[in-house]
């Protein structure tokens, strides 16, 4: 920075967050209140009903959700990653809610069931580089726990 604006200085950092594999440029600093934030709404549903108590992590400021299963995440512009439900005892589908390049409010519904117990129910979800997999989006790996 002070190579591009000597006369500027950074007098406090309040959060900073870095996600990457490779080389980082182009950073650029702007007030909060210069930020537009969008919100991830939705609800998730276990047998047709709303389902509390879901966390969704990964990002955002995300509460859980309420008795009726909605749920709201606040996010920045031009945010990117993916929220994953999480609740003990269950799966979720889709396993996880990717997002780039946010440019507005967002909805999604999520559906739950309870974690399989049947040797032939998939138990393993995967997600590659923050995009889902083709397919059913679990797996069940023969013989490995066996």
């Amino acid at each position: 920075m002070h190579e591009v604006s000597p006369d500027k200085h950074i007098s406090s950092i309040n959060r900073l967050s870095v996600r990457a594999s490779a080389q980082i440029d182009d950073v650029k600093f702007i007030r909060r209140d210069a930020i537009n934030f969008y919100n991830i709404t939705g609800q998730i549903t276990y047998n047709n009903q709303g389902l509390a108590g879901v966390m969704l992590k990964g990002g955002g400021n995300c509460q859980p959700s309420d008795d009726n299963g909605n749920f709201q995440c606040s996010i920045h512009q031009d945010w990117f990653g993916s929220l994953v439900p999480e609740k003990d005892g269950y799966i979720f589908e889709p396993f996880s809610l990717v997002y780039e390049n946010v440019a507005s409010d967002q909805t999604a519904n999520i559906i739950a069931k309870p974690v399989p117990t049947n040797d032939d129910e998939p138990i393993l979800h995967w997600t590659r580089d923050m995009h889902s997999i083709n397919g059913n989006g679990a797996v069940k790996l023969p013989g490995y726990w066996e």
